[in-house]
């Protein structure tokens, strides 16, 4: 054994009795999490319940020809998306949606996405000067395609963010709705009908989100997901289980009691009014949907008007997730920022009655999922293994904390599948099923530790201020 790590376990024995206690210390936020997803089960089942009715979710159809169905300004933001932007413009001009205009907006790109998207859509120039009703940075040029009368594209200069990108379209759409998707998105042909819904029924509904599901694997064709398949490579197939615990299980559960803080950006409903009078997206926040969500949540209570932020488990916005360690080490450390940001952007809405559940209940939940358990897993991981040997905790101990961490986490997954089950279209064959349990039981054995230490970096690049958009690889869909 190298010395200096001699030493270090040495120093560690001399004060066993601290560890042990630290070592309890460690625990307990994981148990706390697991408390709250043991309770956010339920939660889940009813919302999925309450809101999966397929004979109401059919009778969409009316809306195509009713006159109360509302026009939507679909927000598109692309930086350097060369390689997929035509196909992906034109699946987003094949929706399923009476009355609705698609806004590209050309963040400064360096490639030329912009000269193919001129030239493939015959865009022509429009002479018009935009209004800034919320920041962004210079919009050069907004184009009309002669092709398609509901397409705009924004040339703009680069604003370095997401936000300043969604901005920018708000400045110049012509709707009092839009809905945000990523260039790397596929929305299913009537998802949008479908979650335009609740602004339809209640007036008070300010923002509305759908499941995220995992393009990668699946076949499209003309804009259409024709084959729902599972990935191919393990580190995509991880992924799929994470979206379906975040969106099935987390999202609905959250949307039931009333206290959802996000709605993905990469397909989301809102309303532009509202957005407009909180400021617009944050051009400084890495984590731009969870920091406008609370920032609407915080406008709404304070000047005391009705509202709800709802989420549907069935529409489906299909997009790419990142099939390479890299690119998934940068997202991952991206989200981690983010949700630093947006808490520390609304501390003072927390544990304050006067922020109702918001700040009694999801923030409170954040600080320990989002800024406490992503070291106190990692110093387990190290710490409980080492005490174990030395004899200072008892096995009892050692084994609780694997059965927190891997076991509920598998059986949180397991859960999560028959809830995605039963909201899909499709029933998966057994063997698939299989294939995906036994990967909930791998992840726990290498991808969840590295998870771990991606948000780990996470806190370390929100403590260093690092801000920037980190451009992932993309690949070609057909």
């Amino acid at each position: 054994m190298d010395e200096s790590l001699y030493e270090i376990v040495e120093w560690i024995g001399k004060h066993g009795q601290e560890f042990m206690y630290f070592s309890y210390i460690v625990i307990i936020p994981s148990m706390f999490q697991n408390l709250i997803y043991l309770i956010a089960i339920p939660l889940a089942i009813m919302e999925v319940k309450a809101k999966f009715i397929p004979d109401k979710l059919t009778q969409t159809h009316w809306l195509r020809s009713s006159d109360i169905t509302m026009p939507v300004s679909i927000f598109m933001p692309a930086y350097n998306e060369s390689l997929i932007i035509i196909q992906t413009v034109k699946k987003a001009l094949t929706i399923d949606y009476p009355e609705y205009e698609l806004i590209v907006i050309n963040d400064g790109s360096s490639d030329d996405s912009l000269e193919k998207l001129i030239s493939e859509f015959e865009l022509r120039p429009v002479f018009a000067k935009p209004e800034y009703l919320v920041p962004c940075e210079k919009i050069i040029q907004i184009y009309k395609s002669r092709i398609y009368k509901n397409l705009v594209v924004i040339d703009k200069e680069n604003g370095n963010s997401k936000a300043d990108s969604l901005n920018a379209a708000i400045n110049i759409a012509k709707y009092s709705i839009f809905c945000t998707v990523d260039a790397d998105s596929v929305m299913e042909q009537s998802a949008l009908m479908k979650t335009i819904q609740p602004f339809i029924e209640n007036d008070e509904v300010i923002a509305s989100g759908g499941t995220i599901r995992l393009l990668n694997g699946c076949i499209v064709e003309e804009g259409k997901v024709v084959s729902e398949n599972t990935p191919d490579k393990l580190i995509a197939i991880f992924q799929m289980l994470e979206y379906m615990r975040a969106f099935i299980v987390g999202r609905m559960s959250f949307s039931r009691g009333g206290f959802l803080t996000i709605i993905s950006g990469a397909f989301a409903i809102l309303r532009r009014d509202i957005v407009i009078e909180v400021g617009g997206f944050n051009k400084n926040s890495i984590g731009e949907d969870y920091d406008l969500i609370l920032s609407m949540h915080r406008y709404m209570m304070e000047n005391n008007r009705p509202y709800q932020v709802t989420f549907l488990s069935e529409p489906v916005c299909w997009t790419q997730v990142p099939e390479k360690i890299t690119d998934l080490s940068k997202q991952r450390v991206r989200w981690q920022q983010g949700a630093l940001e947006g808490f520390f952007n609304n501390t003072d809405m927390l544990f304050r009655p006067k922020y109702g559940r918001i700040g009694c209940l999801a923030l409170p939940i954040s600080l320990v999922i989002d800024l406490i358990v992503p070291i106190t897993e990692l110093i387990g991981y190290i710490l409980l293994p080492v005490l174990f040997y030395l004899e200072i905790i008892p096995s009892v101990t050692l084994f609780l904390y694997i059965a927190v961490f891997m076991v509920f986490g598998t059986f949180l997954s397991i859960i999560a599948l028959i809830l995605e089950e039963l909201t899909s279209d499709k029933i998966a064959d057994s063997k698939s099923i299989i294939k995906l349990v036994l990967i909930a039981i791998i992840e726990n054995f290498g991808f969840r530790q590295l998870n771990g230490y991606w948000r780990l970096k996470g806190w370390y690049y929100f403590l260093r201020s690092k801000n920037e958009w980190n451009k992932l690889e993309r690949s070609n869909v057909n």
